[in-house]
């Protein structure tokens, strides 16, 4: 994993309502490149409440549309512009999701945050095919809805 190029997806996003369709964000890799997560951060910059979400990631095989594109940016300022795509809500259409379970799920407590490292073979992985990628679903949320802000970090 050394000689990958690594690149950082930041977002904010409020989800209007709990959804296991409809993402906070996410990324679609290509044909050309496998993309890995190797490191997830995510947290609230709303003022303090009692609210919580589960958070889930789940495989996509359709491009994610209609939201904010956000450029990943490359870790390593020398590494190429990265081939992956990346965007976050609040209006992301809803992309085919795998109808398996989540590879990925939290509890987050909005005055809490939480970082997630994968060890080394470990990492979400998205296939090289294009459109396919992972997405990052507000599953349920108990209290009121509030700002998540995260970044994820991976490779291509």
């Amino acid at each position: 994993m050394a000689n990958c190029r690594k690149y950082s997806f930041p977002f904010a996003n409020t989800p209007p309502a709990a959804s296991t369709t409809v993402p906070i964000a996410g990324v679609n890799g290509s044909a050309a490149v496998r993309v890995r997560i190797l490191e997830m951060l995510y947290g609230s910059d709303t003022a303090p409440a009692n609210a919580a979400t589960q958070l889930q990631i789940k495989r996509i095989t359709t491009a994610l549309a209609s939201g904010t594109a956000v450029t990943p940016s490359p870790v390593d300022f020398a590494d190429p512009a990265c081939v992956s795509t990346a965007m976050q809500g609040p209006s992301i259409a809803a992309p085919t999701i795998t109808a398996i379970s989540p590879l990925w799920q939290v509890a987050l407590n909005q005055n809490n945050t939480m970082r997630e490292f994968f060890q080394d073979g470990y990492e979400l992985t998205v296939p090289a095919v294009a459109n396919n990628g992972l997405c990052l679903l507000p599953a349920a949320i108990a209290g009121t809805a509030y700002d998540i802000v995260g970044t994820w970090w991976f490779t291509e």
